[in-house]
Order: structure tokens, then sequence, then C-alpha cells
């Protein structure tokens, strides 16, 4: 089954001088559609669910921000709920993220563990890394990041 979530930045009109700010129309935050090729105008982060057998594969593109992650996260928590715990993030499609998008992730996975599953990474762009490294000191337990899809899978590190 596949799933695709859409996190949308309000669309808010630019007040004038000396006037209070008035928000314009808002956009639904979750969308279902089509998988994407990745965040078009005006939109943060796609998400698209791939549940297989045994594990799910979830894939991002965009911007792992707090708001990003605020809209994305119960959607992921329940994801963890209704399924197998075991999550494969494919990052290969994120251009930013930042500590809170990040320890969402930490958080889906202890979420996971509690339930006998993991949360691994794939495919994380070396500045997502950087990020990574330096909020690691911070969690009790590391992110499993792996080179591929394929690799986080089996659980199998490429050696560096």
């Amino acid at each position: 089954m596949m799933t695709t979530l859409t996190a949308k930045r309000p669309n808010v009109a630019i007040p004038a001088p000396r006037r209070a700010f008035i928000p314009g129309p808002r956009r639904p935050a979750e969308t279902i559609m089509q998988p994407p090729l990745g965040p078009g105008p005006g939109e943060m982060l796609h998400i698209h669910i791939n549940k297989r057998r045994g594990y799910t594969v979830v894939y991002l593109a965009g911007e792992l921000d707090l708001t990003a992650s605020e809209i994305a996260y119960p959607t992921l928590v329940n994801l963890l709920r209704e399924t197998d715990p075991r999550l494969i993030f494919d990052m290969g499609g994120v251009i930013f993220a930042d500590s809170w998008g990040l320890s969402s992730l930490w958080q889906l996975s202890g979420f996971a563990a509690r339930r006998s599953g993991w949360v691994r990474l794939s495919r994380v762009a070396p500045n997502v890394q950087r990020i990574i490294d330096m909020l690691s000191r911070g969690f009790p337990e590391p992110l499993s990041i792996y080179e591929t899809v394929s690799a986080a899978v089996t659980g199998t590190q490429l050696p560096s």
C-alpha cells in the first residue's frame, strides 16, 4: 500500500505598512496524492510511504524542519502503531534538515524500539549527516545510517 503526505507552507499575505497582519487563505496540511518526484512550489516536504512485508520504506523529499515535522510526526507515529514497527527513511531527497526535524526521527526510533522495531536511515546527504553527527551527542542511541535502502533492509553496513 502506498500513501503520500505533503506538508505545505501556509499561503500568507504580506501586510501593508501600518496595517494589521492578516493571513491569506489556508491550504490543507495533508493531501493524499500520487507518488511525488519532489516538493513543488510552496511545499516543504513530501512523504511517500510504501508498506512492504516486514518493514515500511518512507521516502522523504524537501525540507525536514520544525513545521514539516509537526505535520508529519503524528502520521508516522500512527504508521508505527498500525504496522510492523520497522521503518526505513530514504533521505535521498532531503535538501535541508534542522535539529527539530531530525529529533523527530530519534523520537520515532525510540517509539519503534519500545515496540521491538527499529528506524533506519538511508541515502543521507552530507549536509544532513553533519547535523546528525552534531545532534547524536545528545541522544542515548545513535540513528542507524546506511548507504542504500537495500542495505538498510538487511541491516548490513558497507565497509568504511
